[in-house]
């Protein structure tokens, strides 16, 4: 007797989810054969999302709960807010207690996203017109943050905070204005509280995400896009004094057609995940994959390096604290065996302590072990930045 029909479709759906689980990691371990090698053991620290303001203050929480009820277990509602001085201070004492075998310390890669939205100005244009204040502005504007800026400027100076580019904003514009217009109830009240870096497990009736600003939808995105990207790296200059050599999107989204702006403006490397997740626009008119594959040292048409993260510290993913401080070393191990740089990726949040200095501690005492164990293990290792790196791989 043959099996029901229902257990037949069931065999068949999970054997193609088996089957392309396993194509997938074939591809994926294809990409890494293809990796740059280095005689060198270089680490880079990669972080994402400095200067972007997702949950202003614990009190601002407070009042989005008595809206939601309590919030959802999820890191980036709860804890991601900007750093005060105390929290770089804690985050720079880490770091120094660590040297690498040219006696330099850890440093961070500090992906830095240029703007905040500036809510008043939007909402006297009745949400048509986007406008925004740079992350300094609010940080100045705010008591909790005061002296900020200066822990930034003090971590360049002492070799252990570099920024790169992250964008001008964490947010997909056109998409956030178009739903505040249409009059979305929950966007509307978090904008009440100055608020937008909502997921979209929150607010169900939003099926794409409003936090990935490179996912465009149409031409007039794209165009919005890249002049977004013209402003932030001129923003960047001003305030740091020197080019981005690199670039990450936000939220892994974008397309080719960013490329040649970016390189117009100076950026030699693309950073991100093995993964390069295409935007809805490009996919409707393509009507490829949805992502696209990349490896370390991979060249594009413009002369840009994609440089790739083969290590993971985030404990901000709910995993036991001391696992994620053991699977980021298995990792490192993996990528010095086969004679790759290793680039850890960590999120700004795991070093945000104004919402909770619980969270901010536990991970700090995670990275001081990570590092720890790292100099140990590999005392000849070299920390460096994603733009160093970039100079090696070339």
């Amino acid at each position: 007797m043959g099996y029901p029909i229902f257990l037949k479709k069931y065999i068949k759906n999970k054997s193609m989810h088996i089957i392309g689980k396993s194509i997938s990691k074939l591809k994926s371990e294809y990409f890494k054969m293809k990796d740059k090698k280095l005689s060198e053991k270089l680490v880079v620290i990669e972080s994402d999302d400095w200067g972007n303001n997702r949950m202003p203050n614990f009190e601002t929480k407070k009042k989005l709960e008595s809206h939601w009820g309590k919030l959802p277990n999820r890191v980036f509602e709860n804890y991601d807010s900007l750093l005060t001085h105390n929290d770089f201070s804690a985050l720079f004492e880490v770091l120094n207690k660590h040297k690498g075998g040219n006696g330099k310390p850890p440093i961070i890669t500090a992906n830095t996203i240029m703007t905040n939205p500036n809510f008043d100005n939007i909402r006297d244009s009745n949400f048509e017109e986007y406008h925004y204040e740079l992350f300094t502005e609010t940080l100045n504007n705010s008591l909790q943050h005061s002296g900020a800026i200066d822990a930034w400027h003090q971590g360049i100076k002492k070799g252990l905070f570099y920024p790169q580019l992250h964008g001008r904003e964490h947010i997909n514009v056109p998409r956030w204005l178009g739903l505040l217009r249409g009059g979305n109830k929950h966007l509307l009240k978090a904008f009440d509280h100055k608020v937008f870096g909502l997921g979209t497990y929150l607010i169900p009736s939003i099926q794409n995400s409003i936090l990935a600003a490179f996912d465009y939808d149409n031409e007039e995105d794209l165009k919005f896009g890249k002049e977004s990207i013209i402003e932030a790296s001129s923003m960047f200059e001003k305030l740091f004094g020197y080019k981005s050599d690199t670039f990450i999107a936000p939220n892994y989204v974008w397309g080719d057609e960013l490329l040649e702006t970016l390189a117009q403006c100076g950026v030699k490397g693309i950073q991100g995940i093995q993964s390069q997740v295409k935007p809805k626009y490009q996919l409707a008119n393509i009507n490829k994959c949805k992502s696209k594959m990349h490896y370390l040292g991979e060249i594009n048409s413009f002369g840009q390096r994609y440089l790739i993260r083969n290590a993971f510290f985030e404990p901000f993913e709910g995993i036991d604290k001391k696992r994620v401080v053991k699977n980021c070393l298995q990792q490192v191990d993996s990528a010095f065996k086969r004679k790759v740089p290793v680039t850890i990726s960590t999120h700004r949040v795991n070093f945000s302590g104004s919402m909770s200095l619980k969270n901010r501690n536990e991970n700090l005492e995670g990275l001081d072990e990570l590092l720890n164990q790292i100099t140990i293990k590999w005392p000849e290792v070299e920390f460096v930045t994603s733009a160093q790196l970039l100079k090696k791989i070339l």
